[in-house]
C-alpha cells in the first residue's frame, strides 16, 4: 500500500480523489475474499454436521452393543427379584424401631416406612388407578416398575412375594369395603402359594360388609397377618359366634365347652390385631350379626355367652387387641401358651388380666396391658407371702421412714367387694384358670393359689398402664429375663402400702440366682426371708419407668416408697441405663446417696417428676446428682489410657 495511504490510517486528513479510488478498489477486493471464505465456512459447517450425525449414530450403535454385552443381561431371575425387592421396599425415610423387613416373619407395632409395597392392578381405568394410589399408599413403586417394560411387568406379576402383603387405607368418603373385596382377592391371588398379610386402616364406619367378611373367612388358611384398625368391628361379626360359657367342677377347675369343628382353620395366621370399638351390646352380644349357635329364632338371648372364633389358630404368636368394651379373658380359642407378643387394651378386670398372664408361657417376650377402669374399687395390694415384718430403718434418713408395723386389723377391702364377674362366668362367679386374686389378706386364697407364682422366663418387656394396684401382681411375678419395665399406676386409686417391699421382693425373686430355684424351695417362706435380707444383682433390667400418678394432690404422711427402699431397689438394678420416675410423695433424699455408694453405674438417662411445690429441696438434689454424675463421667474419661502405636 502507498505510503501516502498509510498516513491516512494515523491521521484525520481527508483523502484525495486518487486515494479514494485506490481505497474503493481495496474494499471491493476484500469483499470478494470474505465472500469466498464464507462459502468455504458453509461447506465446512455442513461437513461438520454430517460428521457429528455420523458420530452420534456410531455412539448409539456402540452403546447398544455395550448393553448387549452387559452382565445385567446374564443375571438370573432370582437375583433380579432381589433387586426389585430393594427398589420396592426402599424408602428415603429412615426406618423406625421394630419395623417389618421382607426377610422377617413378624410385623411391628409401628406403621413402618419399610413395608411390602403394592402395585397397580392391570386392565383398570385411570380413575381406578388414581384411587388405588390414594387408598393403597404402597402401590406407587410397583405401579411404576410394571410400566418400565414388558419384561419387568411379566417378572413382577409372576413373582408372588410382591403381592402377598398389602396396606389398605379407607377414608370416610371412599367406597365401602365390599367394593374392595373382589379387587383384593384378585390382588392376593398373584401371590401364588405364599401366605397373605393385610393391614386395613379405615376411618369410615362400616356396619355391614358381607362380601369383605366372606373374603376374609373363606381364605382363612392363607392368612399370615391380619391387622384391622377400624371405628367399629361389626363387619367382622360373621367370623365369630356366641357359645356357652365354661362351668366349674367341684374342685374349682374351669371346664370350657368344646368348640365347633374347625371347618376353616387359620393354620398360618401368626399376627392378629383388632383395634376398634364394637357397637353391639358389649356385655352380652359383643358384635352384631353374630351366629348364636344356642339360640333359636325369636327366642330370648340366654346368658352367659362367650365369644368364639370360627376355626383355630395353631400358629398365632402375636396378639394385639385394642377393644375397650370387650372382655377377652374367656376367649379360650386364643392359644395363650404360644403367644410371644401380647398387647391388650380391653375391658377385662384386674383379676382377668392376672388370669391371662397365668395362662401364658415362657414363649412370651413382650407384653403390654392397659387396665380397664373398674366399676367398683379393685382389691388393694396383697402382702408377699414371706414378707418379714417391717421395722423403722436405722439408715441416715431419720425423717424419711415411718413405722408401719403390722396390725391385727387389716385395712384392706373385705373379700368379695371387688370387681364382680358373675354375670360373665356363671352362677359361681369364679375366676377362670388356676389363679384368683381377691381383696384383703391372703386368707382368701386356697393352699394351691397361695403357692402359685406367675413365672415367665422369656419375658423381656413388660408394660402395665393404668394399673389399679401393683402389689398383687408383682407379688406373684417372676421375670428373670426382664429388660424393660414400665408401670403406670391409675391416678384414681389410693396409694397402696408395702409397695416398696413388694417391688424389692420382686427384684430379688427375678434375679438370675434366685430365679433358678423352682419347685417347693421357691415357695418356702424361710428361703424367701433369707433371700429378702440378702442383696442380689437383680434381673438384667436396663429400662425402668415408674409413674405413680395416684400420689398427686394427696397429702401423705409417709412416702409411697421410702428413700431406703429406693436405695435397695437401685442396688438390685446395676445394669439400668434409663430411669424415669414420677413420684409426688418422695423427698428424693436417696439422690444424695446414689453417687456416694456407686449405684447405677451405667445410668445414662434419667427424668424425675416430683411435687416441687411442697418439696422445694428436691430440684436442688436432682441438679446436684446430675452435676456430680456428669463430673464423675468426665473425670473417668480423662483417666482412660489411650493405646500407643509404634
Amino acid at each position: 500500500m502507498d505510503s501516502d495511504l498509510e498516513r491516512l490510517f494515523y491521521s484525520n486528513i481527508a483523502p484525495s480523489e486518487h486515494q479514494e479510488t485506490i481505497l474503493l478498489q481495496s474494499i471491493s477486493s476484500l469483499d470478494g475474499s470474505m465472500a469466498q471464505i464464507d462459502d468455504e465456512l458453509a461447506l465446512a459447517r455442513r461437513a461438520l454436521e454430517e460428521l457429528s450425525f455420523q458420530k452420534s449414530i456410531l455412539r448409539e450403535t456402540r452403546n447398544a452393543c455395550v448393553c448387549i454385552m452387559s452382565p445385567l443381561r446374564r443375571l438370573p431371575v432370582d437375583l433380579w427379584i432381589e433387586i426389585m425387592k430393594f427398589a420396592v421396599w426402599s424408602s428415603t425415610t429412615p426406618p423406625r424401631p421394630h419395623v417389618y423387613f421382607p426377610s422377617s416373619s413378624r410385623w411391628s407395632t409401628d406403621v413402618s416406612s419399610i413395608l411390602p409395597r403394592s402395585g397397580s392392578l392391570s386392565h383398570v381405568s385411570f380413575a381406578d388407578l388414581a384411587e388405588e394410589l390414594r387408598n393403597w399408599p404402597e402401590s406407587r413403586q410397583l405401579s411404576v416398575l410394571t410400566r418400565v417394560c414388558k419384561g419387568w411387568q411379566s417378572l413382577l406379576l409372576s413373582t408372588g412375594v410382591f403381592w402377598c402383603s398389602l396396606e389398605l387405607h379407607v377414608y370416610a368418603n371412599d367406597r365401602g369395603l365390599d367394593e374392595f373385596a373382589p379387587r383384593l382377592e384378585r390382588w392376593f391371588k398373584r401371590s401364588g402359594g405364599l401366605p397373605w398379610s393385610l393391614k386395613l386402616i379405615s376411618s369410615r364406619r362400616h356396619l355391614h360388609a358381607p362380601r369383605f367378611a366372606s373374603f376374609i373367612g373363606r381364605n382363612s388358611f392363607k392368612w399370615k397377618s391380619l391387622k384391622f384398625y377400624m371405628q367399629d368391628l361389626d363387619v367382622l361379626g360373621p367370623l365369630f359366634y356366641l357359645g356357652e360359657a365354661g362351668t366349674r367342677k367341684g374342685n374349682g377347675s374351669l371346664v370350657t365347652p368344646k368348640q365347633e369343628s374347625c371347618a376353616r382353620p387359620w393354620s398360618q395366621l401368626e399376627v392378629f390385631w383388632l383395634d376398634g370399638w364394637a357397637t353391639g351390646g358389649a356385655k352380652v352380644k359383643p358384635w352384631s350379626r353374630l351366629n348364636d349357635t344356642l339360640r333359636h329364632p325369636g327366642a330370648p338371648l340366654r346368658i352367659p355367652r362367650v365369644l368364639y372364633m370360627h376355626g383355630a389358630m395353631p400358629s398365632l404368636t402375636s396378639l394385639i387387641l385394642d377393644m375397650p368394651c370387650q372382655k377377652v379373658s374367656k376367649w379360650s380359642w386364643v392359644p395363650w401358651v404360644q403367644i410371644a407378643d401380647l398387647d391388650l387394651k380391653t375391658g377385662d378386670s384386674y383379676q382377668d388380666i392376672v388370669t391371662i398372664l397365668s395362662n401364658c408361657s415362657d414363649a412370651l417376650i413382650t407384653c403390654s396391658v392397659v387396665f380397664a377402669s373398674p366399676r367398683e374399687p379393685p382389691p388393694i395390694a396383697i402382702v408377699p407371702d414371706a414378707l418379714p415384718p417391717h421395722h423403722p430403718s436405722h439408715d441416715t434418713f431419720d425423717d424419711s421412714e415411718t413405722d408401719t408395723s403390722d396390725d391385727e386389723d387389716d385395712p384392706f377391702i373385705e373379700p368379695g367387694n371387688g370387681y364382680d364377674d358373675s354375670e360373665d362366668l356363671g352362677d359361681n362367679g369364679s375366676v377362670m384358670g388356676s389363679l384368683e386374686v381377691v381383696a384383703g389378706n391372703s386368707s382368701g386364697l386356697d393352699n394351691n393359689q397361695k403357692d402359685f407364682h406367675i413365672r415367665l422366663t422369656g419375658l423381656k418387656e413388660l408394660t402395665l398402664k393404668k394399673i389399679t394396684y401393683v402389689g398383687p401382681l408383682l407379688s406373684r411375678l417372676t421375670l428373670p429375663s426382664i429388660r424393660r419395665l414400665v408401670i403406670m399406676v391409675s391416678p384414681v386409686t389410693e396409694p397402696e402400702p408395702y409397695l416398696g417391699e413388694t417391688f424389692i421382693d420382686f427384684l430379688d425373686r427375678s434375679s438370675p440366682s434366685a430365679a433358678s430355684i423352682s419347685g417347693p424351695l421357691a415357695r418356702d417362706g424361710t428361703h424367701d426371708m433369707a433371700r429378702r435380707y440378702s442383696v442380689t444383682n437383680g434381673p438384667p433390667l436396663t429400662y425402668l419407668n415408674l409413674c405413680f400418678e395416684n400420689t398427686r394432690f394427696r397429702r401423705m404422711e409417709a412416702p409411697l416408697i421410702t428413700d431406703v427402699e429406693y436405695l435397695q431397689i437401685f442396688e438390685r438394678v446395676e445394669k439400668l441405663r434409663t430411669l424415669h420416675l414420677k413420684d409426688y410423695s418422695t423427698r428424693a433424699m436417696f439422690l444424695e446417696k446414689l453417687n456416694g455408694r456407686g449405684l447405677l453405674p451405667r445410668l445414662t438417662t434419667i427424668s424425675f417428676v416430683v411435687d416441687a411445690i411442697t418439696e422445694r429441696m428436691v430440684p436442688g438434689r436432682f441438679d446436684d446428682f446430675v452435676r456430680t454424675r456428669s463430673d464423675t463421667f468426665r473425670m473417668k474419661a480423662k483417666e482412660v489410657v489411650r493405646p500407643v502405636y509404634d
